[in-house]
């Protein structure tokens, strides 16, 4: 983490980490079978860019869109795709998931595990509490009080807002109000 409380050095090391194991995978299997190369950067490379995404998860697009790339990259190969054409298709085909989904998935993962246990809510709703309070002098409950799901987050700063709990606490009451829908 950096001193702006971003990651994107961090981030940056793992994409290039990324790709210099697609590179040795292109290199070692170019005339392999399509699965695998798909098993070779399913347990080799995908795991630099998927280990600890709960905590460094970019909010920003351009960053997000380079980690995407590599598995783009990665599919161009698998799939021999050649030129200007889109992976989508390839993608589906490998049945490889948008990384951004798989770490979305893996955030609201983490905060239902914390939810769930009483004793790690606890520890998450005390410290929590006492900022809200801090800053706005009202009482403010980490959930709500009929239908047990996480309130909406009061966040001053970008940083905060997207760090961890409240990205992940805004995403859940966005998926739960389009399932009710």
């Amino acid at each position: 983490m950096q001193s702006n409380l971003k990651f994107d050095k961090h981030i940056a090391s793992k994409i290039k980490s990324a790709l210099k194991i697609l590179g040795c995978i292109k290199y070692s299997l170019h005339e392999a079978s399509e699965r695998g190369k798909l098993l070779a950067y399913s347990s080799l490379c995908r795991p630099f860019l998927e280990y600890g995404d709960t905590l460094w998860d970019p909010s920003d697009n351009t960053t997000s869109n380079a980690i995407e790339h590599v598995q783009s990259q990665a599919v161009r190969f698998i799939k021999n795709i050649k030129g200007r054409r889109g992976v989508t298709g390839g993608r589906a085909q490998l049945e490889l998931k948008p990384l951004i989904d798989g770490r979305k998935s893996h955030r609201l993962s983490l905060l239902m595990r914390i939810l769930s246990d009483e004793t790690r809510h606890q520890t998450l709703a005390s410290p929590y509490d006492e900022l809200v309070n801090s800053r706005r002098q009202t009482t403010m409950i980490t959930r709500a009080a009929n239908r047990g799901e996480p309130t909406s987050i009061y966040a001053s700063s970008q940083t905060y807002y997207n760090s961890f709990l409240p990205r992940s606490v805004t995403d859940l009451r966005l998926g739960s109000n389009n399932t009710q829908q």
